[in-house]
């Protein structure tokens, strides 16, 4: 039922019991509706199951928005394009959520809140994508959870949503600064933080001292947290997240996962799945320390353009083939540790890397060793 309030503008009100489903486009390009309300007495909202695909689309003056209770099921694109919307709630029953839902939604709003219950474990691809003013959220501890840390509005606190496989664009080009969260599920996160320009904490949380441990640590060593991931391209494409310790044993695709950000330092134990790692690290500009083992790679892609500060080096590369021109230029490079010993070309690979002085590599296959160290000044033995 709709009803219009002239004092305070369109609104829709659920008024009937047997209302079991908001059907497709039902209100989609309302363009004055305010708000919506859903009855909360007894045998209304419990009759509502399906809010349809583009149901409020477009419903650019819409403010907020309460997902009632046994509500279980959102299409597609329903609350996409609601500019003025600046508080979402979702509820514990949701098992399908539409891609798009809230796309670009809140961008003309001050700010746009989210909450999300205990119990939501499925979350639709591209769900926030650039939703611009998305800064703070309210994620609801489950029992499986690990207890919440302390943020400011701009931070998704806690773990949970231990289920979630995918996050393709899910929060690309909002405002978040923080996350905290581990998603040992994930197995999808290609550009999941992409353009999220503001995010500098991914986890700050130190597990010995049982306190955070301050912007210099954004990712949790040595706990799980993207122990599946296996697609993590672009996926923290320009954020500024200086550091990054955790493992991903089970990563394959790195194409350009660390493009442009601010990463000083990569240091985990285990990328040994990794194949494709084009572009990873291009642009890392502020990349100094990198420790890690990437024993399945055979190709280097480029992965290290333009990474000019890497002074220290340390990764088990033993399925490498070429790297040609792989460090070239480097001329902060002061060590290089690592097992190449399937590499054959090896041409310029670090060449006019003038400082490096520590290099330590097991070379068995090299048939092309072309200006390998050409100017290599500070090298003295290997």
């Amino acid at each position: 039922v709709a009803s219009r309030k002239r004092k305070h503008g369109p609104k829709f009100r659920q008024g009937q019991k047997s209302v079991q489903e908001i059907q497709e486009s039902a209100f989609s390009g309302c363009t004055s509706l305010l708000t919506v309300e859903f009855e909360t007495k007894e045998g209304y909202d419990q009759a509502l199951k399906t809010i349809g695909l583009k149901a409020f689309q477009n419903c650019e003056a819409l403010q907020s928005i309460a997902i009632p209770a046994n509500v279980t099921s959102i299409g597609n694109y329903a609350f996409s394009n609601c500019y003025n919307l600046s508080q979402i709630t979702l509820n514990a029953k949701l098992s399908t959520i539409g891609t798009y839902m809230f796309q670009n939604a809140g961008k003309n709003a001050e700010s746009l809140s989210v909450t999300i219950p205990e119990g939501i474990k499925t979350i639709g691809d591209y769900m926030f994508n650039y939703c611009s003013k998305l800064e703070h959220f309210d994620y609801k501890l489950s029992d499986e959870a690990s207890p919440a840390r302390s943020g400011d509005n701009s931070t998704w606190q806690t773990s949970g949503m231990y289920n979630l496989t995918s996050a393709y664009h899910m929060f690309a080009g909002t405002k978040i600064t923080s996350f905290y969260r581990d998603l040992p599920g994930l197995t999808m996160g290609s550009w999941m933080f992409a353009d999220v320009n503001t995010l500098v904490n991914v986890d700050t949380y130190d597990e010995e001292s049982g306190e955070e441990s301050g912007e210099e640590m954004e990712i949790l060593k040595g706990k799980s947290g993207y122990d599946a991931l296996e697609d993590g391209s672009h996926m923290f494409d320009s954020t500024s997240i200086v550091s990054f310790y955790r493992d991903l044993p089970a990563l394959t695709n790195g194409d350009s996962m660390f493009l442009s950000t601010k990463l000083k330092v990569f240091a985990n134990g285990d990328v040994n799945k990794l194949t494709n790692a084009s572009y990873m690290f291009r642009g890392c500009g502020e990349l100094t320390t990198f420790y890690s083992s990437m024993s399945s790679l055979e190709l280097h892609g480029d992965m290290f353009e333009s990474c000019n500060n890497l002074g220290q080096f340390y990764c088990n590369l033993s399925s490498l083939i070429s790297g040609e021109r792989m460090f070239m230029n480097f001329s902060k490079l002061t060590t290089f540790y690592s097992d190449l010993s399937s590499l054959t070309n090896s041409t310029s690979m670090f060449e006019e890397c003038a400082v490096l002085a520590n290099f330590d590599a097991k070379l068995d296959k090299v048939l092309t060793a072309d200006r390998m160290f050409y100017n290599c000044s500070a090298l003295t033995g290997f």
